[in-house]
């Protein structure tokens, strides 16, 4: 397979071609194909100095090996997942529930900039932005290994994360790296222990994560260092751009996260959040949508 398939604009970059096919690509297969490696060795023979070099990860050559199928799967996607009563408040409610997990601030200046591990290659590149656009000169990567971290690398989270901050010309003085977290209470306790052996003294930060946990992350700050000013600034877009399973498990995991608000704010790992009223009643919405 050439990687100068048409799906392809000669001047992206491979994590701006990933982000954009990563989804269509695990939809269509979610796991890496059997035919991983044979596929990887073939790779090495036919493809161009340019795929040659990309770093090898499952997910980079998960999507290459489903290029050819990424508009077929996005429409099989839309198809099988669309709502098939009410469609207007099937988005009402989708929109309140990503609204309200994932929180927007304006990125003001401050001390380092705080970014939680994950999946999606959409998270560090706005990081990178939020650098050179000289909000922070410091900038944390905190992440190991999650409960889908298998399906897309095969290496810690945030060593993907820090080679795409590389890549988009980031130094590597400017960055710490923590890789041991797996969840984002240790995110937040690994990853400050690192950061204040860089910087000594930290009183902002910007948080830069996954969308939809960016309130548990703001949440986790306010519980484990109250006195950290943080400002909420995940990558920005709608919650039908970070869709990165079935459509009807996405909805799930969002529902899933208002209630991690709930139990984790109970066990005392995360500060305790207002929940509004009309983000219940979408939660009550979708799980009635699955009786």
């Amino acid at each position: 397979m050439s990687c100068r398939s048409s799906l392809f604009r000669g001047d992206a970059t491979w994590h701006q071609v990933e982000h954009e096919m990563l989804k269509a690509a695990a939809l269509v297969l979610p796991r890496p194909a059997s035919s991983l490696m044979q596929f990887q060795r073939a790779s090495r023979k036919s493809t161009s100095t340019r795929c040659e070099t990309l770093p090898r990860t499952r997910c980079r050559f998960h999507v290459i090996f489903h290029s050819q199928l990424t508009n077929i799967g996005l429409q099989l996607k839309e198809m099988n997942d669309a709502p098939q009563s009410n469609p207007a408040s099937y988005e009402t409610h989708a929109s309140a529930l990503w609204n309200f997990l994932a929180p927007q601030q304006t990125p003001e200046a401050v001390d380092a900039v705080f970014v939680f591990g994950g999946v999606n290659l959409r998270v560090p590149e706005w990081a990178a932005e939020l650098i050179h656009a000289q909000y922070a000169s410091t900038v944390l990567v905190s992440g190991g290994a999650g409960s889908r971290t298998h399906l897309h690398f095969d290496q810690p989270e945030a060593d993907v994360f820090v080679q795409v901050l590389r890549d988009k010309g980031v130094s590597s003085e400017s960055v710490v790296v923590e890789s041991a977290a797996t969840n984002t209470g240790q995110n937040v306790e690994y990853g400050m222990a690192k950061l204040l052996k860089r910087v000594p003294r930290v009183s902002s930060l910007l948080l830069v994560s996954t969308p939809f946990i960016m309130r548990r992350c703001v949440a986790t700050f306010k519980h484990q260092y109250p006195d950290i000013r943080t400002v909420a600034c995940p990558p920005r877009g709608s919650y039908r751009e970070f869709v990165d399973r079935p459509q009807t498990e996405f909805i799930d995991r969002l529902v899933a996260e208002v209630e991690r608000l709930d139990a984790y704010a109970r066990s005392g790992f995360i500060a305790p959040v207002d929940i509004p009223d009309g983000v219940r009643v979408a939660c009550d919405y979708f799980r009635g949508q699955r009786t």
